[in-house]
Parts: structure tokens; C-alpha cells; sequence
């Protein structure tokens, strides 16, 4: 099966999700892209989304550069 082919099956299989589900696309695009590229990045997914999303409300939005997966570094236990 080529690249195309695969992708194609992908995408269908999570349109049929999204019609059961009623999940809007966007937002689950979004965070499954995060997670590929964790995981791209030598992340464990759980780990990344749980750090960012405890440090977002605490940074400033001009950090944001900081926490996506090719910069992102665990934060240090307190």
C-alpha cells in the first residue's frame, strides 16, 4: 500500500469517527498532531500533553515556541 493509499485509509477511518462521535475536525487534527510529532521527537505523547498543558496558563504567549515538540524539554520537579 503506497503513501497516498494509507493516508487516504487514515483519513477515512477518522471521518467515520468524527460522524459517530460528533467530534469537530479541527480541534482533533490539532492534538493529534501534537502527538506525532512527540512522538516524531522521541516524546511519550501522555508526558508532553501533561506537561504543556500544566505550564500553558502560566506562560506568556510569546513562549509558546518553547513548549511545541522540537523544543520541548520536560520541566524539572519542584
Amino acid at each position: 500500500m503506497s503513501f497516498l493509499e494509507r493516508g487516504n485509509v487514515r483519513r477515512n477511518m477518522m471521518a467515520e469517527w468524527v460522524g459517530v462521535c460528533g467530534v469537530q475536525l479541527q480541534p482533533l487534527a490539532a492534538v493529534m498532531t501534537l502527538i506525532q510529532s512527540a512522538k516524531l521527537n522521541g516524546h511519550g505523547p501522555y508526558a508532553y500533553l501533561k506537561d504543556i498543558l500544566a505550564r500553558l496558563p502560566s506562560k506568556p504567549t510569546s513562549w509558546i515556541d518553547e513548549l511545541l515538540p522540537h523544543n520541548w524539554s520536560p520541566q524539572a520537579a519542584d
